[in-house]
């Protein structure tokens, strides 16, 4: 494989020497960087090919692939991709939120991240995008994958920032608050406590007696399946501990996670430098999506 891949390498740098005005049509889609692209467009492409249109996207912002790997070898044959420089060896963890995946979750950040000098990586959780398992951990489980990664990162990067949106804010606060080595935690419209969120799911959609039932049987089929309590996990308690800091995001009109939860996280943050941004109007993961450029501003201060 990774001689077939070498080979394909020099035969693109052939082409490109060979015909120099091909190197300004080697994009799968020319305009991806400059508009919206419609359903039409998209939809006529297999899913393998949507993940290399996809990708181009990042790349032409810099994004650094993992070596080796398919979309490296691909990208690094393009003569107009650049891999980011990173001279103060940062990088920002992305954890996204329950039933998406990191590219989906982070498609629209990711070129701003890169235009602040940040290396990102982004991750799926258990039973999301590209990663195995049957079963979401909720963010009791994925905290614990979390950690490994940033043992993993620390090695190549001075410094840690961890960003999370709806379960993934959960997830990036206790990881936050109990490894000292992180730089800085982003928590976009997270929840208190899982059990706190199935409420007011429970709560939104159906009587509430039947709340009571959902939560007794929900509870044991995690302890029997899933091998955890989540009554007894709570990013509400370890955030206490926080020492780093902290950016909590919220929209008034969330009507997945309530905004008093984002409240409730801040008041409770044991960090000394911890800031609170709510948008009027913003609904569940649509704060950076309704003020672009106010939330934009406010990753900026918070990781220069």
């Amino acid at each position: 494989m990774r001689k077939a891949m070498m080979l394909l390498m020099m035969a693109v740098l052939l082409v490109m020497m060979t015909f120099p005005a091909l190197a300004d049509r080697m994009y799968v889609l020319p305009e991806s960087d400059q508009r919206k692209l419609t359903w039409d467009e998209v939809a006529q492409w297999d899913y393998e090919s949507l993940g290399y249109i996809l990708n181009e996207i990042f790349a032409r912002h810099g994004y650094n692939f993992i070596p080796g790997q398919k979309y490296d070898y691909y990208f690094s044959c393009m003569p107009w991709y650049t891999p980011n420089d990173n001279p103060d060896k940062r990088i920002v963890i992305c954890v996204h939120g329950y039933t998406s995946h990191g590219r989906r979750e982070y498609a629209a950040y990711v070129p701003f991240l890169h235009s602040q000098g940040l290396d990102v990586l982004l991750v799926d959780d258990r039973a999301h995008g590209d990663s195995e398992g049957t079963h979401t951990g909720f963010s009791v489980l994925d905290r614990i994958d979390v950690k490994y990664w940033v043992e993993k990162m620390k090695a190549d990067y001075e410094k840690i920032y961890l960003f999370g949106i709806s379960m993934g804010a959960a997830t990036v606060a206790m990881v936050g608050a109990d490894m000292p080595e992180i730089a800085g935690v982003v928590f976009d419209c997270g929840f208190t406590e899982p059990m706190e969120v199935f409420k007011a799911t429970v709560k939104r959609h159906a009587p509430v007696v039947f709340a009571l039932p959902v939560f007794f049987f929900g509870r044991i089929w995690c302890k029997l399946i899933l091998g955890f309590d989540f009554k007894k996990v709570s990013a509400l308690e370890e955030v206490k501990k926080a020492k780093c800091p902290f950016l909590f995001i919220h929209g008034t009109a969330d009507p997945t996670v309530p905004k008093y939860m984002s409240d409730e996280m801040y008041a409770a943050c044991g960090s000394d430098n911890k800031v609170q941004a709510i948008f009027e109007g913003a609904e569940h993961v649509a704060c950076y999506y309704l003020e672009t450029e106010r939330y934009e501003n406010l990753l900026k201060e918070f990781f220069k």
